[in-house]
């Protein structure tokens, strides 16, 4: 009977011990897969984040401005003083590599509460350039003394719309020029 209990016994613990090997490799399985997965999300995520900031790489260079210039065209760095005579000018730069179309910048007046539009200039298509002029009316300065928020519209290479405002802020829009989602991707 001895030889019967040691010769169990050994079957037993070979089970047990086949049993414990073979949970150890399904977790280790289990945490390959694991990883595995984390690291497609991972790369999958990173992938979208560089589409997303591709798609918005040429809209970013794409601006207006207003400043207010000294007859000699220099801009003035804290705005007119009564003793100067000054030129209320509104430029436009598109610092891409690649031109931009359907390009419409808005003039809005700052005027508290109040976000009437002004005026509104289009160019078909507008090159890399560091500013160009826009043509504006003087008589916008006569009661707006703080000058006029710039807005630009316009459609990338891609066929992306976007709306560019004075303050660096950046939107994507739909074909009919309207806001839409266009959120960074996040792993949330």
């Amino acid at each position: 009977m001895t030889a019967d209990w040691i010769s169990a016994l050994a079957t037993f613990a070979a089970v047990v011990l086949a049993m414990l090997l073979a949970l150890r490799d399904g977790m280790q399985q289990r945490r390959a897969r694991t990883l595995a997965a984390a690291a497609d999300r991972a790369r999958t995520l990173g992938e979208l984040q560089l589409a997303w900031e591709r798609r918005r790489a040429q809209a970013q260079g794409v601006i207006g401005w207003f400043q207010y210039s000294s007859s000699s065209g220099r801009a003035l760095e804290a705005g007119p003083t009564k003793y100067q005579k000054v030129v209320p000018r509104v430029l436009v730069a598109n610092y891409s590599s690649h031109p931009v179309f359907d390009v419409r910048v808005e003039l809005y007046s700052t005027d508290p509460g109040v976000s009437e539009l002004l005026d509104v200039t289009r160019w078909q298509v507008l090159g890399p350039t560091p500013d160009r002029p826009m043509r504006i009316n003087p008589e916008f300065f006569h009661d707006n003394q703080d000058g006029v928020l710039v807005t630009v519209k316009f459609r990338d290479l891609a066929g992306n719309y976007w709306l560019r405002r004075q303050d660096a802020t950046l939107e994507r829009l739909d074909t009919h020029w309207r806001p839409m989602a266009d959120p960074m991707p996040t792993s949330g």
